[in-house]
């Protein structure tokens, strides 16, 4: 039985432990939006979400952390990915025997019946990231997102909508919570996955690093669902020894970077369709970089029924914009 076949999900109360910060502050307003019960609670609120908190009727009457009146069986509480252990309020919950699920298991189980995206990479996939939500955005497609860092045009990090079959994900290959050193990817199990780049130099707060630090990755594929697509980076080796061991019923699909032109000092994408013109996004740390991405996201837009000259088009619109 799924965790929350316990009892109805819109009918369970949902209580964010550190509601304080960017994520989690998201998560509660996009959670209250379609109807969920929400609560939270943190030591300190700075703004701007002392403020958004308060307009959204989910900031905590006092400060700290309380544990009294908790209702187990209409309860879910989920802790901020700072939390340790040995919070008081997580003790608490413990005790009562209320459901507790790390930030990555919720979203995996909000998530469940719809088509899971996810966007991975040790480097620059938040450039990827931004043509992918921009361009499904620009062409009226309803979806779902969960990012880790702000995009622009987006002025929130989650945003749920129940018509949506679709949900963008950022995967972190650290860890998604202090209470379980396990990597976030290795919750989200995608239906279409993307990723840029595996540096093994990188270790950061997954404590990995070397082989240790591939495996997360290869975990990462090794759960894309069933007749899932894996769309990876051709010129990194890495990534191309990934491909090479994806399960027969996973379609790998390899990109390299855009052609490209330069006219009068202004960049064109060239295509079949005839030349787009682009500016390089500030998320990319170059020129090759860019482009490189541009090819990957439209690979995965395509997946998601985008026709590459609608992506082209509103690809040139948002870089220019």
């Amino acid at each position: 039985m799924d965790k929350f076949e316990k009892a109805p999900l819109l009918k369970r109360k949902i209580h964010i432990i550190s509601i304080g910060n960017q994520t989690m502050c998201d998560l509660a307003i996009a959670l209250k939006e379609k109807g969920y019960e929400v609560s939270g609670s943190d030591v300190t609120i700075e703004e701007p979400f002392f403020t958004r908190l308060k307009q959204a009727g989910l900031l905590p009457e006092q400060e700290g952390w309380h544990s009294e009146n908790i209702n187990k069986e209409l309860m879910v509480a989920v802790p901020a990915m700072h939390i340790n252990k040995d919070n008081p309020e997580l003790i608490g919950y413990k005790k009562a025997g209320a459901l507790i699920m790390s930030f990555p298991e919720f979203i995996f189980e909000r998530a469940k019946d719809k088509t899971r995206v996810v966007i991975a990479g040790s480097k620059n996939r938040m450039c990827v990231l931004s043509i992918i939500l921009n361009v499904l955005k620009m062409q009226n497609v309803k979806f779902d997102y969960v990012i880790q860092h702000p995009v622009k045009g987006f002025d929130k990090l989650i945003s749920f909508d129940n018509d949506s079959r679709i949900v963008i994900i950022e995967g972190d290959e650290f860890a998604g919570a202090a209470i379980e050193k396990c990597p976030m990817l290795q919750f989200y199990r995608p239906h279409i996955a993307l990723i840029n780049t595996i540096d093994k130099t990188m270790s950061g707060e997954s404590d990995a690093s070397g082989e240790n630090y591939f495996q997360i990755f290869k975990n990462f594929v090794d759960q894309i669902e069933r007749n899932g697509k894996f769309i990876y980076n051709q010129s990194d080796e890495n990534l191309q020894e990934l491909a090479e061991s994806v399960r027969e019923d996973v379609t790998a699909i390899p990109y390299d970077k855009s052609d490209v032109k330069m006219v009068d000092g202004q960049l064109f994408l060239e295509s079949r369709f005839g030349d787009f013109p682009v500016k390089v996004l500030k998320d990319c740390v170059s020129e090759d970089c860019f482009f490189q991405n541009v090819n990957g996201a439209r690979l995965l837009c395509r997946q998601l029924g985008i026709q590459d000259k609608d992506f082209y088009t509103s690809l040139s619109e948002y870089t220019l914009s």
